[in-house]
Parts: C-alpha cells; structure tokens; sequence
C-alpha cells in the first residue's frame, strides 16, 4: 500500500514531513530527506501499533525478498 508523503520547509529551517492519510503520523528533519526517512518510519510503525503484519523493505533484502 502507497501512501502521500508530503513535506516542506518550516520558517525556523527544519522540515517537515507528514503522510496526510494516517493521523499522527509526521516528523522533522534537519533536511527534507531525514525528514522523510523519520516519517517512513513512523508509518511503519503506525501499524505497528495497530497490530497490523508490517513488511521492512530492509527486512525483505536480507531475506533475499521472502518475509
């Protein structure tokens, strides 16, 4: 499942990124790309919380694509 990530640069120079379908879930970064790497990771961990099988790309690699 895809979801929108959206970031922009906030008047004090961080960034923020925020997936706009899931409440709650946005961070900061010192650039759009920490940003956005911290907010990926919140998402996952969005379901996490719900209890919902979560599959981590890093994960996946390791385990030569098969989870």
């Amino acid at each position: 499942m895809n979801f929108t990530i959206e970031h922009e640069r906030e008047d004090d120079g961080r960034w923020l990124a925020e997936v706009p379908e899931l409440p709650g879930v946005l961070a900061y970064g010192a650039t759009a790309a920490e940003a956005m790497a911290k907010v990926k990771e919140g998402q996952c961990n969005f379901f996490v919380i719900l209890g919902a099988p979560v599959r981590r790309r890093a994960a996946a690699a390791k385990a030569g694509g098969r989870q």
